[in-house]
């Protein structure tokens, strides 16, 4: 009895986790796209993230926070959705890409 109630409870918080997440992303995205859409004089200082890793950011979170949901629902809720063993290779690839883009940031900021 003890463990399903585990389980349970360990589901309900990977699974709030995962929606936690995916908001995050989303707010990334919206604010992106504000920040596109203002006149020239309004847009923020060149001193953050471009608008391509903030994007990059955005969407490697929407999608760790979608398999964080995935992986706290039975398999057939969500048919789209990587095996939970291999949630290093998820993470992993939405980590190095925001990594390459800020790198890209960087040396783009350099070279100017």
């Amino acid at each position: 009895m003890v463990s399903s109630w585990g389980g349970l409870i360990g589901g309900g918080v990977l699974a709030a986790a995962g929606i936690a997440v995916a908001i995050v992303g989303r707010r990334l995205l919206g604010r992106e796209r504000v920040a596109d859409g203002a006149p020239e004089g309004e847009r923020p200082p060149v001193m953050g993230p471009s608008p391509t890793t903030v994007l990059v950011s955005g969407l490697a979170l929407l999608a760790c926070g979608y398999h964080l949901v995935a992986w706290s629902v039975p398999a057939h809720w969500f048919p789209l959705r990587v095996p939970g063993q291999r949630w290093g290779i998820v993470f992993g690839a939405s980590g190095l890409a925001v990594v390459l883009s800020s790198l890209a940031d960087w040396l783009e900021r350099r070279r100017a």
